[in-house]
């Protein structure tokens, strides 16, 4: 069942798009360098003179900024979708859920197909979630939204905890992503270089990490 599609409303399109090329500027340092890199610039590379400012730049202007303003323009327009669809009789409960069925479904292509760093997975799951606050009041949202706010806070404080045993091997992996040797470096280079397959499976336990704890470090910020 298909909704005409109205007038568009030309300045959410417009910010929409400034999202987008924002959240590209932080993610073309995932397409060109190893992924430890994006967190911790010294790990791979030269980190001096203009690559120096060029990371200061974007981690100042860019970093987290347009995925919080896209992520605002995502809840509008579910919003705006809901209230159309309803306007117009149809369930906009299952239209929602259709359209964030094929996100997600979206979501997992682009990941294990295309590129490791999706985030329409997380979007998808969060699209569901948030269509059930579109008519609740005011201080229910507010109350969601601090409780949600509270479960990548608690993640990490977990996650500190684990660190503060003093587990040799957790502090190990860790030390192992935040700088990898050169020869993890090398065999991750070596990888994308190689074939699409090659590529698609050395990114596989990238995805899976993106994607599933991503909802807790991330999934906030979206909902």
């Amino acid at each position: 069942m298909n909704i005409k599609t109205q007038q568009r409303i030309i300045s959410l399109d417009l910010l929409r798009g400034i999202a987008v090329l924002g959240i590209l500027w932080m993610n073309i340092q995932s397409f060109s360098s190893p992924l430890a890199a994006y967190g911790n610039p010294t790990a791979y590379g030269d980190f001096s003179g203009a690559n120096f400012y060029a990371w200061v730049i974007a981690n100042v202007f860019a970093e987290f900024k347009f995925m919080t303003l896209f992520s605002i323009l995502f809840g509008s327009g579910i919003a705006i979708f809901y209230n159309r669809a309803s306007e117009k009789g149809f369930n906009a409960q299952a239209l929602n859920t259709r359209r964030m069925q094929w996100l997600l479904l979206f979501g997992l292509i682009h990941g294990y197909f295309i590129w490791y760093g999706d985030i329409l997975f997380i979007y998808a799951i969060c699209g569901l979630i948030a269509v059930k606050f579109v008519n609740v009041s005011l201080k229910r949202q507010l109350v969601s939204a601090s409780l949600m706010f509270m479960v990548p806070v608690l993640f990490i404080y977990l996650l500190s905890l684990l660190i503060a045993t003093g587990d040799t091997e957790l502090m190990a992996e860790l030390t192992r992503d935040w700088a990898p040797s050169e020869a993890l470096l090398q065999q991750e280079i070596s990888a994308y270089k190689g074939s699409w397959l090659d590529a698609r499976l050395a990114s596989i336990p990238t995805v899976i990490t993106f994607q599933l704890a991503g909802l807790f470090i991330y999934g906030w910020r979206v909902c």
